[in-house]
């Protein structure tokens, strides 16, 4: 389970409520045994210069809420919009010797959803990464897609200081 973060734009906050929503979906599922696992990505990008990585608020908000063991949560404070948290969830999937044969079932808000499923996200991938790093499959509800990861997303781009 891949949970996408959406950034606050307050300062001070740690957690926007569509974040929430998106960790209480996350943890539901998991729970109803979906998946093995639940990654949280979304780095220190909303608002600007905050302090919060919204990756690490999710954790923990998923622990200390939800009772989601910690060794059940991989964490990408690094991804600073979509492209890069799908690009980096696929990079720690590959560090467990994940096959990338499953879908990972990606969650957030219908907007950011729809968004992803796109041609224009498709598009913003190559412009930004120069690679798709995966297929989108089917829509699963209003909340859920799933994301297929390519290997694509391996190559770390030596000209880009914030590809971790």
């Amino acid at each position: 389970i891949l949970v996408l973060g959406v950034g606050p734009e307050k300062d001070g906050v740690p957690l926007s409520a569509l974040s929430k929503l998106n960790v209480e979906l996350a943890a539901k599922r998991y729970r109803a045994g979906l998946a093995p696992l639940i990654i949280t990505s979304g780095g220190t990008v909303h608002p600007r210069r905050t302090h919060f990585a919204e990756a690490m608020e999710m954790r923990k908000a998923l622990i200390e809420r939800y009772h989601i063991p910690p060794q059940a949560i991989l964490v990408d404070p690094h991804a600073r919009h979509t492209t890069t948290n799908l690009r980096n969830a696929t990079r720690l999937l590959f560090a467990l010797h994940a096959t990338f044969n499953r879908d990972v079932l990606t969650i957030s808000n219908p907007a950011h959803i729809s968004a992803i499923e796109s041609p224009d996200f498709r598009q913003l991938n190559l412009i930004e990464l120069g690679y798709i790093p995966g297929s989108i499959g089917k829509r699963v509800s209003a909340f859920e897609t799933t994301f297929r990861p390519s290997t694509f997303s391996l190559r770390i781009d030596p000209r880009d200081p914030l590809d971790p």
